[in-house]
């Protein structure tokens, strides 16, 4: 059979249901992008100002900056810049510069652009080398940025940066603001390098790490994975942007499905293991959202702390945006398991995936837990022992008998069990499985396993519908060839020859190159010599020979060449030919019958010297599973044969030596035995000397203390026919003992079984018909040994014991006059359990089996009366009581039996004539006159005549 590979036809599909998301995060993206690049800015609604002098407005203007009143401050600061403008006092000028900033920076805190621009263009353009003229200047991009005019914004970033010396944490400021023009631009290329500035320069891991999470983001959406790799440790980092900036986690997902579409496996894991699930980033999110309020609260109260408050409050806007983009996000946290469990799949981390997919099947309603139930059923299949494998196999074709994986489970299932050469389940799965779907996608292949496992079962029937019906509805299927093969195969098998002929004949004419070639010629040769042609096959088999003179088969052949020769009565070609057969590879069944073949050829020749030499090289090789007792016996026979029977009876007493120490070894028993046999043949001196030398080994035996070679000889002596009765009982007294058990022959054991319970040791014959199944369950002791048990159970009440053992005996030895034993207890326990249908059933069955015809048939018949008759059936029952005596006469007891029941039964009948009549032929039978149911028949009959008399 080729090698089915489990997982050929397993294919995992692309994730079902999972690729939608891409598509809506990629929608969603883009606005993601501009909330986070806008900023609400909060400030306390001011109060209107009052007209005053100055000085008091000075002092107002602190009290009212003080307090973050910014819009109230406006008119102040545009009142004081009125009357301080046209002033040339150094003091004036000085404070007329700080005005013009303050009512700038008033206009640009409440969020008035429209005001603050012109406001900082007026304090640039009058104040250009000022105190404040580097803040001035990126404020007015700020402005520009807020007011949605990026390019602008862009340029006067850029105009500050080169007119101004900024520090650290004012270039990052600048260079962050920079960053959100490009990205509410969608211009990564342009905001990439300024993200790479910020990320190295930031003075603070905050805004250190928010370049890192948007450079990754940069770097996601051009699939540039090493760059993402060297940014891991930031996005790591406790309370990372990326855990919950909605932007980078959607990218993570959009990146790590486009690296999966190109088959870049490792890499999307990677990425999809950066994306946050959506409740994290939701409750990091709020947590931020709250702490950044918490910020602003306290950066209001601390004057001067502007530039902090600004960034706070755009922090707080961005948190606050990626809030409100997270609702448009739908929860995808199944579905990044899923993903994350197929790249396991892929990469071959199969333990990994199977984890994942067994999770979801258990978090998804069934419907849903389909998909996940097989991906992780494949990846079972990758990992051994399959037992799991199999168990979710088996599970999703119970569970989904119309999922749409459903022909690939069942078929990988039986193929597994195919490989396990568990046929039996390969035949129920697949069998299963085409009930379920007759259309099966894979059905001629489930069709070839199911007739090769069936052929393996040795069910050549089935075999032979399933393959046939294969080749009939499929010829030009891959598995023609290979299923033609196994029919033939089954057909001989099952010895229908002309039929395998035909299919190895047309095997060889249409694959003469294919893989089974060499064997389905030598199976065509085989098939004729079943069909008794045997020229033609002597003929097909020399042709095999001379076309494949290295055919491991040769040894097969030649023996069946010597068969041909034997039937023909060509003894010598015959003897030749199985030697020829011995020097070539043969298992050890067909090794066991040439070697026997060809030593009862040479009997047949009564070339008894050459069957002393061939049986003791035979004897010498003891390959294993060789008969050496049989061996043993034909060199006997052949040293008899030459008139050398003292050498014989030593050659016997040699091998119970040689092999007779092994209590299982089954053979000793049957070499005894035959030393017995040949004693009695010998001449009375002959014999007495025979046995006086196997009473010296007995001697050897005891001294070398083998208690198996004791036990041996002792039982041997029993059937010496000069043993006193003295020494008879001293052997008996050794054998009956537990300590014998143990080391007992099973022809021991048997004798215990069969003796014991005489000697009142019924214990010690249950001790031996337990060890016999234990040791011995194989061999035709068996048969005595549940018997014993049997009737045992029975005497004691235990009716399941009984049957079990019954029902053993039936079962395993069919045919023999043990199993008709059997089946007469059996139903005779169930007579006494009034289980009168199970009892008839097992009489039927005893009378169905010619080979038991005899004393049984009459009993049996009787049984099934007594049945009919328990249940009142009695015309039933006077039908078989009369088949006893009518077919079955010569058994004298069961017709008596038979007579006197149909009698009675005809009385509960009321027909009282047949009775009479029935009566009056039972007692005109002489030969029935001293049976004690003649002595009941007359009593009978006494009663009619003094009836009739009245």
């Amino acid at each position: 059979m080729r090698t089915a590979s489990v997982t050929a036809s397993m294919v995992p599909p692309r994730p079902r249901d999972c690729g939608s998301l891409p598509g809506r995060v990629r929608a969603v993206l883009p606005r993601l992008l501009l909330l986070c690049s806008a900023v609400v800015l909060l400030f306390p609604v001011p109060c209107p100002a009052q007209e005053m002098g100055p000085r008091e407005t000075q002092d107002l203007l602190r009290r009212v900056l003080n307090q973050g009143a910014y819009a109230e401050a406006v008119p102040l600061i545009q009142q004081l810049i009125e009357w301080f403008k046209d002033s040339s006092k150094p003091s004036l000028q000085r404070d007329l510069e700080m005005l013009r900033f303050q009512l700038g920076l008033c206009h640009y805190l409440t969020g008035d652009f429209a005001h603050s621009e012109p406001a900082f263009k007026e304090y640039l353009a009058k104040h250009r080398n000022g105190s404040h003229a580097s803040e001035a200047a990126v404020y007015l991009g700020d402005g520009f940025r807020f007011t949605s005019k990026f390019d602008p914004a862009l340029k006067q970033y850029e105009e500050a940066v080169r007119t101004y010396p900024y520090n650290d944490d004012w270039l990052t400021d600048i260079l962050c603001s920079v960053v959100r023009c490009h990205l509410a631009k969608d211009n990564w290329k342009g905001a990439i390098p300024v993200l790479r500035r910020v990320y190295r320069m930031a003075p603070d891991d905050v805004r250190a790490n928010w370049a890192a999470t948007l450079l990754c983001i940069a770097y996601l959406k051009a699939l540039d994975v090493e760059e993402v790799f060297d940014l891991v440790p930031y996005l790591m980092q406790p309370d990372s942007p990326a855990s919950r900036n909605v932007v980078f986690n959607a990218a993570a997902l959009e990146a790590g499905d486009a690296l999966f579409a190109e088959e870049r496996y490792r890499e999307a894991l990677w990425i999809y293991r950066l994306v946050y699930p959506r409740d994290v980033i939701e409750k990091r999110g709020r947590r931020h959202v709250a702490e950044r309020k918490a910020d602003v609260a306290d950066l209001r109260e601390q004057r001067g702390a502007h530039r902090e408050l600004l960034r706070a409050q755009e922090e707080l806007g961005e948190a606050e945006a990626d809030l409100e983009a997270l609702q448009q996000l739908p929860d995808y946290a199944v579905e990044l398991r899923f993903r994350i469990a197929r790249s396991y799949m892929e990469i071959h981390r199969y333990r990994e995936a199977r984890c994942i997919f067994l999770y979801l099947r258990g978090e998804l309603d069934p419907e849903q837990a389909e998909t996940p139930h097989f991906l992780a059923f494949h990846c079972s299949t990758q990992i051994e022992p399959w037992d799991r494998a199999i168990e979710l196999g088996r599970e999703y074709m119970r569970d989904y008998p119309k999922g749409e994986y459903y022909d690939t489970v069942s078929l990988t299932v039986g193929q597994m069990y195919a490989v396990w050469k568990d046929w039996p389940r390969v035949i129920e799965v697949l069998t299963e499985a085409l009930d379920v779907h007759p259309e099966h996608e894979n059905i001629a292949e489930c069709m070839f396993l199911i007739g090769y496992a069936s052929f393996m079962e040795e069910k050549y029937a089935d075999a032979i519908r399933w393959l046939k019906d294969l080749n009939t509805r499929f010829p030009n299927h891959e598995r023609i060839e290979e299923s033609s093969y196994w029919l033939g195969m089954a057909y001989l098998f099952n010895k229908n020859y002309e039929e395998a002929f035909a299919v190895f004949d047309g095997y060889v004419r249409d694959f003469p190159k294919g893989p089974y070639s060499e064997d389905a010629t030598f199976r065509r040769a085989v098939c004729q010599y079943g069909l008794s042609r045997f020229r033609e096959a002597e003929e097909s088999f020399l042709a095999f020979a001379a076309s494949y003179p290295e055919s491991p088969l040769l040894g097969e052949l030649y023996m069946m060449l010597a068969d041909i020769s034997g039937n023909f009565g060509a003894l010598l070609r015959a003897v030749e030919r199985y030697g020829e057969a011995l020097r070539h590879e043969l298992n050890i069944e067909l090794y066991n019958y040439c070697n026997f073949r060809l030593g009862e050829m040479l009997a047949d020749l009564e070339d008894f010297e050459t069957i002393v030499s061939h049986f003791k090289a035979y004897i010498e090789r003891n390959r294993e599973g060789s008969n050496l007792p049989l061996a043993v016996y034909w060199v006997a026979r052949g040293l008899w044969q030459q008139d050398r029977q003292q050498e014989a009876m030593t050659y016997l007493l040699d091998a119970v030596d040689s092999y007779g120490r092994d209590p299982d070894a089954l053979g000793v028993d049957l070499i005894i035995e035959e030393w017995v046999s040949r004693s009695r043949n010998l001449p009375p001196t002959v014999a007495k000397e025979a046995w006086r030398t196997f009473g010296e080994r007995l001697v050897a035996a005891r001294q070398e203390d083998c208690l198996p070679l004791i036990l041996r000889i002792e039982h041997i002596f029993l059937f010496n026919p000069g043993l006193t009765d003295k020494a008879r009982e001293i052997i008996l007294a050794n054998l009956m003992r537990e300590e014998a058990v143990p080391e007992a022959s099973p022809a021991i054991l048997e004798y215990l079984i069969d003796e014991a319970p005489a000697r009142g040791k019924p214990e010690l014959a249950a001790l031996a018909a337990e060890r016999i199944l234990a040791v011995f369950p194989e061999t035709d002791y068996v048969l005595s040994a549940r018997m014993f048990l049997a009737r045992r159970a029975i005497e004691n009440g235990d009716t399941a014991a009984a049957e079990e053992q019954l029902r053993s005996i039936r079962e395993v030895f069919a045919t023999s006059l043990e199993a008709a034993r059997a089946l007469m207890l059996l139903g005779g326990m169930y007579m006494k359990q009034r289980r009168f249908s199970d009892a008839d059933r097992c009489f039927q069955d005893v009378l169905g089996v010619r080979e038991w015809r005899g004393p049984l048939w009459p009993e049996a018949l009787y049984a099934r009366g007594e049945c009919a008759r328990e249940q009142r059936q009695y015309n039933e029952a006077t039908a078989y009581y009369e088949r006893i005596y009518v077919l079955y006469d010569n058994y004298r007891e069961w017709a008596a039996k038979a007579y006197l029941q149909r009698a009675k039964c005809l009385l509960r009948l009321q027909e009282d004539d047949k009775a009479r009549q029935t009566l009056t032929e039972f007692l005109a039978r002489e030969a029935l006159a001293d049976l004690p149911e003649t002595t009941e028949a007359r009593d009978l009959m006494a009663k009619f005549e003094r009836r009739t008399d009245r």
